[in-house]
């Protein structure tokens, strides 16, 4: 799966991508790094307002994380 992630990433397909993010938050809805990479799969594709609404998600539930800290940068804090 890992693979295929890598690749769906590399080659330009975020919907994919981000059906695999989404795989791993079932599991693991608290794992900040899925969230925020699925954020920045969503920004990259275009659709900022839900990948703003990730990042203040991580911002809020984790606030000192090096995810959260990331997620400020992408948001322009």
């Amino acid at each position: 799966p890992y693979t295929t992630l890598f690749r769906s990433v590399k080659s330009g397909d975020y919907a994919g991508a981000i059906g695999y993010y989404d795989a791993a938050l079932r599991i693991a809805p608290d794992y900040l790094e899925a969230k925020y990479k699925k954020a920045l799969a969503y920004k990259t594709s275009g659709d900022v307002e839900t990948a703003n609404n990730l990042f203040t998600e991580i911002i809020t539930a984790a606030p000192e994380d090096k995810f959260a800290k990331e997620a400020q940068r992408e948001r322009g804090y």
